[in-house]
C-alpha cells in the first residue's frame, strides 16, 4: 500500500522541474520521479537501488544533513534532505534535487568554473580525464570501497591506433554520454580508456561493457577496438592491480578472438 502511495506522490510530480526521491533506512533509493532522472543524466529508473553515497562521490552524509551541494562533470546540484515521519517506514528521507544554474540563469547571472574541471585535468585528444587524473579518481573510489565495503568495477577499452582526433573525441564523448552520471571516464593510456563504475558489480559492468561495445559500432563502423576487460575490485586490491586485472581480461578475450 505504501508503494502505492507513493508512486501516485511520484506521477503528481511528474511535470515539475524539481527532481524527487525516496531514501530507505538504508539510504538507498526506493523511487525517484522522471525530473531527478534527467537532473542527474541518467535513464528512468537507473537511480532506483543506488545508495546516495554514490551520488556523493563516496563521501557519507549525515543522518542529520539538511543540504548536499554535488559537483558532477555538467552540473552543479543541491540535494534538499527530509526526513520523513516514522509512520512512512520502510522510507526514511525525501530528497528534492535542484539545478542552482537554473535559477541563476534565469536572474542573467552565471555560475563561476566548476571546481575540478580546469584544463589541467583533461586529455587534449578526447576531452576526457587525463591518466594523472582518471587515476586519482580511481583510487578514491578504492579508498572508499575499501572503507564502506562498496562494489566497484572497471573496464579497460582499447581503441583502434589509427582513428583521427576528431573521431577519436566524438568516440570518447558518445562513450561517457552513454553512461551514469556517477561513471568516471578517461583516458588510461595513448589507445585505452578506463571507466570506473561505482556501486556496480561484474555482472552489471558486463553488461554496460556490451552497450559500450555497441556505442563503438556505432561510431567506428567495422574498425571495432579488442574485448572489453571487466573487473570487480577485491578486498586489499590497489588501484593499478584492479586496472591490470581489467587489461588482463581484455587481452584473453582479444586472443580467443
Amino acid at each position: 500500500m505504501l508503494e502505492a502511495q507513493t508512486q501516485v506522490a511520484l506521477e503528481a510530480l511528474t511535470a515539475l522541474p524539481v527532481g524527487v526521491f525516496f531514501l530507505d533506512e538504508q539510504d538507498r533509493i526506493r523511487q525517484a520521479n522522471p525530473a531527478a532522472h534527467a537532473l542527474l543524466g541518467v535513464a528512468p529508473g537507473e537511480l532506483e537501488g543506488l545508495a546516495l553515497i554514490a551520488l556523493t562521490g563516496g563521501q557519507p552524509v549525515a543522518a542529520d544533513a539538511q543540504k548536499i551541494t554535488v559537483t558532477a562533470a555538467t552540473h552543479r546540484l543541491e540535494f534538499l534532505l527530509r526526513e520523513l515521519p516514522t509512520i512512512c517506514i520502510p522510507l526514511r528521507r525525501v530528497v528534492t534535487v535542484v539545478d542552482p544554474a537554473a535559477v541563476d540563469s534565469r536572474k542573467g547571472m552565471r555560475l563561476p568554473p566548476l571546481a575540478g574541471l580546469d584544463a589541467s585535468r583533461l586529455d587534449v585528444d578526447t576531452g576526457l580525464l587525463n591518466r594523472r587524473n582518471v587515476l586519482q579518481e580511481l583510487n578514491a573510489q578504492v579508498s572508499r570501497s575499501r572503507r564502506y565495503g562498496n562494489v566497484l568495477s572497471v573496464l579497460h577499452l582499447g581503441l583502434p591506433t589509427a582513428l583521427s582526433p576528431e573521431l577519436r573525441r566524438s568516440l570518447a564523448q558518445a562513450l561517457k554520454a552513454t553512461l551514469r552520471w556517477v561513471d568516471i571516464i578517461g583516458r588510461w593510456e595513448d589507445d585505452v580508456l578506463l571507466v570506473i563504475l561505482p556501486e556496480t558489480s561484474h555482472e552489471a559492468a558486463t553488461v554496460l561493457a556490451q552497450k559500450l561495445r555497441e556505442v563503438m559500432q556505432h561510431v567506428l563502423g567495422d574498425n571495432l577496438p579488442n574485448a572489453v576487460g571487466v573487473a570487480q575490485w577485491a578486498r586489499g586490491e590497489e588501484a593499478t592491480a584492479l586496472v591490470a586485472k581489467a587489461a588482463a581480461e581484455s587481452c584473453e578475450l582479444a586472443q580467443a578472438g
